[in-house]
């Protein structure tokens, strides 16, 4: 008896081992879900005071998701170039821009990433901290104020100004 209860949880094991290695490899599928990206790394979505935006960094480009249009070959869409380096994308109160860390060549060590803002109705692109180490994490606070941190976590404020 001993013997056989042994092989029954020795093939349940096996069962549940084989279930888990195939819902890593995305075998068992599910037609209610919808793969919106490949297998890479992906940060936080963050979404917009509204509800009907998402933006992400996946490998270090910033994605924004509009949920008032399909999911399909235009939607998600790049915000930021291939050649850049974009991280933690973060939205101001109004939905009108994003802020994220930023270094415009992503092969470059000595470029530090900075905080950068997308305005995205007029597509704009502006710069707004300058130091000389990477900062990162980019938050917005209600009003025009930003928090933020360097590399060796010291905590930053800063006022936006328009």
């Amino acid at each position: 008896m001993k013997k056989i209860m042994k092989q029954f949880s020795l093939l349940i094991l096996l069962l549940l081992l084989l279930i888990s290695c195939r819902q890593e490899q995305g075998v068992i599928e599910d037609k209610n879900v919808t793969v919106l990206s490949g297998s890479s790394i992906i940060g936080a979505i963050r979404w917009s005071g509204d509800g009907k935006y998402g933006v992400y960094d996946e490998n270090g480009r910033v994605w924004l998701l509009d949920l008032t249009k399909p999911i399909g070959e235009d939607n998600p869409y790049l915000l930021t170039g291939t050649a850049s380096l974009a991280l933690t994308p973060s939205w101001s109160p109004d939905s009108k821009n994003v802020i994220f860390a930023y270094k415009k060549d992503r092969q470059n060590r000595k470029e530090p990433t900075n905080i950068w803002m997308l305005n995205l109705n007029r597509k704009e692109l502006r710069q707004l901290t300058f130091f000389t180490k990477d900062v990162r994490e980019p938050e917005w606070l209600p009003g025009d104020t930003l928090i933020f941190k360097d590399a060796s976590y010291r905590l930053y404020s800063m006022k936006i100004k328009k």
